[in-house]
């Protein structure tokens, strides 16, 4: 009888830890841009083949884009510890300090941890654009149609 309660015991552990393991990796998912029910990303965040530069090759459009991005009020919310965060500003190379960027973790600098929690941002990076949010990694293509840029102004 001793035996078998040890058995249930164990066996009531292992469920919990199955279901805390289950939770860890579903928040993973949710904080590092990952967004299945997301069906505007283009493309997939792990295409290992493709541009994200497409269009936007020289430091003067992408400048030219953050310029027009930071004048339509367009904001990022990430993490300092977001790898897809540190990607999306590699984009921009040296014109993402015109890009206006709000830190969602307490611990990151001059974070904003109380908009990002107004805004119910879940992943990271998530892009506001003209009041609307569209989280995960986003191409400088897919920026400059969403926030309706010309580059020819």
């Amino acid at each position: 009888m001793k035996k078998f309660k040890i058995y249930k015991v164990k066996l009531k552990m292992y469920r919990l830890y199955l279901v805390l393991l289950f939770i860890f990796i579903c928040n993973i998912n949710i904080n590092c841009g990952l967004d299945v029910n997301n069906k505007n990303l283009e493309p997939p965040v792990n295409s290992v083949n493709y541009n994200y530069n497409s269009g936007f090759q020289t430091i003067d459009l992408k400048i030219k884009l953050a310029k027009h991005l930071s004048q339509e009020g367009v904001r990022m919310y990430g993490a300092y510890w977001c790898p897809y965060c540190d990607k999306q500003k590699e984009l921009f190379e040296d014109s993402f300090d015109k890009i206006l960027y709000i830190e969602c973790d307490s611990k990151g600098q001059n974070s904003n941890l109380n908009l990002c929690k107004q805004k119910k941002i879940t992943s990271f990076p998530t892009w506001e654009i003209n009041g609307k949010l569209y989280p995960g990694m986003r191409t400088l293509k897919n920026l400059a149609v969403l926030s309706n840029y010309n580059p020819l102004n």
